[in-house]
């Protein structure tokens, strides 16, 4: 009775087929925090400022930056480092949403970048229409640079742990060898490479031998050629020869 030994997709722990998602409740989570960081750091850039005036808005990109960096160089760091930071988690929460981080790294980033930039650009909109508060470009250009170093930073590890990568048995492509090994006689590679799934498709340890070739001797080869008749399968090597 033949045995289909046919390799199947192996299951289990430890084992992906390549269709691994990130678990729903991270997922779950990661759109929690990215919600609650969206409604902190809107609460907190469109409250009413207590100043006596009021900058004129900016829609220059890096005006108020090439500002701030001519001014005080501690104000300076004060306003890149709070724009690089605001929105910088959802790097790593955004690429969380998706079933497999957003794809591969860079269409991941180019994911995150993109939806922070929105995101913070919504903001700014919105802040625009509160009294004593402008709207700034460059804070949405910030914003989206801090999220895409920081997705940069993390995507690594958040795929090496999130989504491993897909484990085989070493010797799932040539099957064991006659004698127990791998690939045969010869090791891994050897002579011997696939012989023992053969073996195993014949099954229940009966092995079918497979015909020899004949190989006709310089004697039977002599007579033949002289015109005398000689019976088949006697003209072997080393084999017995009758005339007729």
């Amino acid at each position: 009775m033949l045995r289909d030994d046919t390799p199947r997709p192996a299951t289990g722990p430890g084992w992906n087929d390549g269709g691994a998602a990130v678990d729903r409740r991270v997922r779950l989570a990661a759109l929690l925090l990215a919600a609650l960081l969206v409604g902190v750091v809107g609460w907190l850039t469109t409250r009413p400022a207590a100043v006596p005036w009021v900058s004129p808005g900016n829609l220059q990109p890096l005006a108020t930056l090439r500002a701030e960096l001519d001014g005080d160089p501690r104000n300076a760091a004060a306003t890149i480092g709070g724009g690089l930071l605001r929105l910088a988690p959802l790097g790593v929460l955004l690429p969380l949403l998706g079933r497999e981080l957003g794809g591969s790294r860079w269409l991941s980033l180019a994911r995150a970048v993109f939806a922070t930039g929105v995101i913070a650009l919504l903001l700014e909109v919105v802040r625009s229409a509160v009294p004593s508060r402008v709207s700034d470009v460059d804070q949405v250009l910030l914003a989206a640079a801090g999220a895409g170093v920081l997705h940069l930073l993390t995507y690594g590890a958040l795929r090496a742990r999130l989504l491993p990568g897909p484990s085989r048995p070493a010797n799932d492509r040539d099957g064991p060898g006659p004698a127990g090994g791998r690939g045969g006689p010869g090791g891994p590679g050897g002579p011997g490479r696939g012989f023992g799934a053969a073996a195993a498709v014949a099954g229940e340890g009966t092995i079918h031998r497979l015909p020899t070739a004949v190989h006709p001797s310089p004697r039977g080869r002599a007579l033949r050629r002289s015109g005398v008749r000689v019976s088949p399968g006697t003209d072997a090597v080393g084999g017995p020869f009758s005339l007729r």
